[in-house]
């Protein structure tokens, strides 16, 4: 009965709060890519499909077909750890953190498949350049679109990609394509930053949800305790013995009767 009651009327510690917090926010950011996976990875998968289409039409070859392969591997993968997510039953801070390390390296081995589109196009210089360009910058911005929770996911895609196809094009030289190369750089500028800040915002706004709980928890425990001597009231004396299994008793409740203690309690 003691153990119990003091478990009660003490609540977590202000660092186990805040480590519980912490913790949510992981796997809210862990669900919320997940989620985007889903929907990412077969439009992902489409928009490659097109662009070997538009290859195998303009004589590709082996290449062309190994590079669709590499792409489809790498979200097949990226789906199934989705999918073992959504049925996983650990939700241990470590195993959290490792499956969004685990989501970031996938996304990187993505943009490295991606980055060898320069290759089949002859460094951005073939016909079909503009098209497999305009892909590639659809295939970054639903990249930060859907892995908004967590930004290493989406930049470790976009980075490599984008920066081999700015050098092909500046490589290239001539006024329109330097200024088509700044565009593209200026593009991955503005989607490392859309990345960085949408995980902040997906984080506080997390940490919100997790602090309201725990606010409305300590609120709670609060209307069951004494403020001033920190013992259980009546209320949290009944919920307390209520919660007493048969094994745990008997116990006993002792009423105390102190004279004159009102005045002393009420200021």
């Amino acid at each position: 009965m003691t153990r119990h009651d003091e478990r009660l009327a003490a609540g977590p510690s202000s660092g186990e709060r805040g480590g519980a917090v912490d913790a949510g926010i992981l796997r809210d950011q862990l669900a919320d890519l997940s989620k985007g996976v889903f929907i990412s990875m077969p439009i992902g998968t489409v928009l490659a499909a097109l662009i070997l289409a538009v290859q195998l039409l303009s004589g590709g070859g082996l290449a062309a077909v190994a590079w669709f392969a590499a792409i489809a591997l790498v979200n097949g993968a990226r789906v199934v750890l989705a999918l073992a997510q959504s049925g996983a039953a650990d939700e241990r801070l470590e195993a959290v953190g490792a499956r969004l390390s685990l989501y970031g390296l996938l996304a990187l081995a993505s943009g490295v498949a991606w980055s060898f589109l320069a290759l089949l196009s002859d460094g951005y210089t073939t016909a079909q350049a503009p098209l497999y360009l305009i892909v590639l910058a659809g295939t970054s911005a639903g990249s930060v679109t859907y892995c908004t929770s967590h930004a290493p996911a989406s930049i470790n895609f976009i980075t490599l990609p984008l920066l081999t196809a700015a050098a092909c094009v500046l490589a290239q030289g001539g006024v329109e394509n330097d200024v088509l190369g700044f565009t593209i750089l200026l593009f991955l500028g503005g989607m490392i930053r859309s990345a960085l800040l949408g995980q902040s915002r997906f984080r506080k706004t997390s940490r919100l949800k997790y602090e309201a709980r725990e606010f409305a928890a300590e609120m709670e425990r609060n209307s069951r305790r004494d403020p001033l001597t920190g013992l259980l009231n009546r209320s949290g004396l009944e919920q307390a013995i209520a919660g007493l299994g048969v094994s745990d008793g008997p116990f006993v409740a002792m009423l105390v009767d102190l004279d004159g203690f009102k005045s002393v309690n009420d200021t």
